[in-house]
């Protein structure tokens, strides 16, 4: 008996990637929107209906990780109409393909720290709060075997555009100029709060929970620890290879309700990463993409 399928959508995505490479124990399909040459990964707009049904029709997966979806703010103020397309109704698609086609596999949907019950403050917000209320409302219907996770702010190597990241590229851009002029990092309120995962602690969560969740389950990914963005910074200039003074401003910022892992950590859960090693191998990983390419991979 061959190994189990498992379908990961958003493949070519900074979480999609590192979770193609770590469920060795699964044969792995990863679901992208550009046509590439790798055999393992099918092609297909997950907004279309017809085509996320050839695709479940097709593959007849065991698993699915769905961790595709529109996941910049800024974007989803120019775009609301498309975000809300990409964030609720390929989530809507995938979960009636999966009742039709394969009605017994698992799906593990992944939502955001900044989804809310009311309030929303952004497009994006509203987006991944309708994804969620959809997976209450689908169970209530259909049952079936959906699982529900929010994750917090995620870091570390690979492709982010994440706050993080951004600051890493920055970094990389001070240091290969090696201008004479003082660097200067402009960032948001320094007292913007946050709490941040390794991307790779949250693919081992997504693997437990694929493995031990209960359909109708929700689960929180988060570390725990909350911190400034002027913490960040800090950090960042103590393993910068050049010295940058960081400017902040003062505007107002929303803090993003707080996450808790008690459930997840139930099931054996708990970061490996602590956040100087996620951050310092986030600024290399932008060091090498700079040294082999001469630019972002993004």
């Amino acid at each position: 008996m061959g190994k189990p399928i498992l379908l990961i959508t958003g493949a070519g995505g900074y979480t999609g990637k590192h979770a193609v490479n770590y469920f060795k124990d699964y044969d792995v399909i990863g679901v992208t929107r550009k046509k590439n040459e790798s055999k393992k990964n099918y092609f297909a707009d997950l907004t279309n209906e017809e085509e996320v049904n050839r695709l479940i029709e097709l593959t007849k997966p065991d698993r699915i990780l769905h961790l595709a979806g529109q996941n910049h703010v800024g974007k989803s103020w120019e775009f609301p109409v498309s975000t809300i397309q990409t964030n609720f109704m390929s989530t809507l698609y995938l979960l009636s393909a999966v009742k039709t086609y394969a009605s017994k596999a698992k799906v593990l949907v992944v939502g955001s720290a900044l989804q809310t019950d009311h309030s929303y403050p952004h497009p994006y917000s509203y987006s991944k709060s309708l994804q969620g209320e959809l997976l209450h409302v689908w169970q209530q219907f259909y049952g079936g075997n959906a699982i529900f996770v929010k994750t917090t702010n995620l870091i570390g190597p690979g492709p982010s555009t994440g706050v993080c990241a951004n600051i890493a590229r920055k970094i990389v851009e001070f240091e290969q100029k090696k201008v004479e002029e003082e660097a200067i990092l402009f960032l948001q309120n320094k007292q913007v709060m946050r709490d941040y995962v390794d991307v790779r602690d949250a693919v081992r969560a997504y693997l437990l929970i694929l493995e031990k969740g209960k359909p109708g389950q929700e689960f929180e990914i988060s570390s725990g620890d909350v911190r400034s963005l002027e913490e960040i910074a800090r950090i960042f200039q103590e393993i910068s290879k050049v010295p940058f003074r960081v400017q902040f401003a003062e505007n107002k910022h929303e803090q993003p309700k707080r996450l808790t892992s008690v459930a997840l950590k139930e099931l054996g859960w708990k970061p490996e990463f602590d956040i100087r090693t996620s951050l310092e191998d986030t600024l290399n990983y932008f060091s090498e993409i700079y040294r082999n390419e001469g630019g972002d991979d993004t």
